[in-house]
């Protein structure tokens, strides 16, 4: 039904168009809100949570060490912290750290946590573009990518994150076709 009407509205602006130039100008503003409503650059998430993992129990020659007790602790604040922030998807990077990271925001909110590889940020923000447009997004990520991670998001604005700093959260507010607001937060 709801094509056949659309098709219907095509065929009737596509004769009026051709038979009087002035009615374009009343078509083309719908048309072209219409084109940029549909841009994944406007359909943007409500909100995007950017965490580096807490801290790691490092073993000389483990490329991917768990989180220490610390580590733990500091997830669990952070899930708690998190509560009432509306979380509707979790990604983190396939290490062990950022997994343990996530764990306890990913059983507070009781949603399971989709991995991405932390070498791919730009599949990481074309996963949210199209399966994420409307929500309010955390991702787990390393003090290396999350710069990427922020470019990728349209932030072109350096942001380096200190290696031995582990309570940063950024918080990413996309404004359509402008460069989005980034908050930095401390935990």
């Amino acid at each position: 039904m709801y094509r056949a009407n659309y098709l219907a509205s095509l065929r009737s602006f596509i004769s009026v168009a051709i038979t009087r130039p002035q009615a374009i100008k009343f078509y083309l503003l719908p048309a072209v809100v219409l084109i940029l409503l549909s841009s994944p650059a406007i359909r943007a998430q409500e909100a995007v949570i950017i965490v580096r993992h807490a801290e790691v129990l490092a073993k000389p020659g483990d490329d991917d060490p768990p989180l220490s007790e610390e580590g733990l602790q500091r997830a669990s604040r952070l899930a708690e912290k998190l509560k009432g922030a509306g979380i509707t998807a979790i990604y983190s990077s396939e290490t062990k750290r950022t997994q343990q990271t996530a764990e306890p925001s990913a059983k507070a909110f009781q949603i399971p946590i989709k991995t991405i590889s932390r070498r791919d940020p730009k599949g990481l923000v074309a996963a949210l573009r199209s399966n994420n447009k409307n929500d309010r997004v955390l991702i787990f990520g390393h003090f290396q990518t999350i710069p990427w991670i922020l470019k990728e998001l349209g932030y072109q604005s350096e942001i380096k994150l200190d290696s031995k700093v582990w309570d940063e959260m950024l918080i990413v507010i996309p404004r359509g076709d402008s460069a989005p607001t980034v908050m930095r937060l401390r935990l």
